[in-house]
Formats: C-alpha cells, structure tokens, sequence
C-alpha cells in the first residue's frame, strides 16, 4: 500500500470527535433556542395578565362611576371592598384588611379563571381627609408567572363632578 492510498483512507469520512463536537454545538444551540423561546411565552403570558388585571381594575371603575352619581353621598364602605356585577348595577362586598393578600375573598372579589386575580378597592378620602371626596385607590393581584411572589396593577381614580 502506497502512501496516496493511506491518505486517501483517512479522508473518505469524519471521525468520531468531530462528529461529538458537531452534535455538541448542535445540543448547545437548541437548548439555547429553546430556553428563549420559553422565556418569550412566559413575558407573553405576564403581559396578558397584566392586561386583564388592567381590565378587571377599570371595571372596578366603571362600578364606583355608576354607584356614586355626582352630587350623591357616598355609600361606600370605611375599609377596603369590592364591587361585584349584580344585575344591571355593582353590589359592594367588603374585604378584611387583615385577609389582604390572601385569605378568604367573597367569590366576586377573587376572580378565579386561569390567573386567581384579588380585588381591593379603598376609599383613600375617608383614611385621609387632606385629599379631595371620592378618591380611590384600585388594587388587583395576582400570583407571578415566574413563580417570584405576586404581581400588582394599582389605579387611583378621583370621582369628578360637574357643576
């Protein structure tokens, strides 16, 4: 056997090693994609969260607007409430502020789909005479999608009324 024909041996496929570096980086390249892939679902997931806790807090809105008409006293509760549909109007079902995060809600309060989401609403005029009547505090909470404690969307709203 002549030295061209050895030659010609060695370079007819790939060795061992370097098809265990190919599959190597190949490994490296799909665990990498699949753990941004992954992240990106779960960023999604939080943002369309967010946005129905969003959604739940401007209904609570929509509640206080048409149970306080401008120029009526206000009906609402001392501590913290939320305001449940009922019917073409909102009734108002307190929550203990010594249940607040967790606990027990009434039904309307937690609302349970796919993200268990709590409701608080809270006079702020009452606790603090200093800012003007009808001011609200919105609070709506969740647990994190990434495991990391709780999430919270907080709106403030101020009844305004007209002369």
């Amino acid at each position: 056997m002549s030295l061209r024909n050895l030659k010609r041996l060695n370079s007819k496929g790939d060795t061992i090693v370097e098809v265990m570096i190919v599959l190597t980086i190949l490994g490296l390249a799909i665990g990498i994609s699949y753990a941004t892939a992954n992240s990106s679902l779960k960023d999604i997931s939080q943002a369309e969260e967010h946005a129905q806790a969003t959604e739940l807090a401007q209904s609570q809105i929509e509640g206080l607007r048409t149970l306080l008409a401008p120029g009526s006293p206000n009906i609402f509760i001392t501590g913290p409430f939320c305001l449940v549909p009922s019917g073409s109007t909102y009734a108002i079902a307190p929550t203990s502020p010594t249940l607040w995060p967790g606990g027990t809600y009434p039904s309307g309060c937690q609302m349970s789909g796919n993200t268990p989401y709590t409701i608080k609403v809270s006079d702020l005029s009452v606790a603090n005479p200093a800012l003007p009547p009808d001011t609200f505090e919105i609070i709506i909470q969740w647990p994190d999608i990434h495991g990391q404690g709780t999430d919270t969307v907080t709106l403030g709203y101020q009844l305004h009324t007209t002369p």
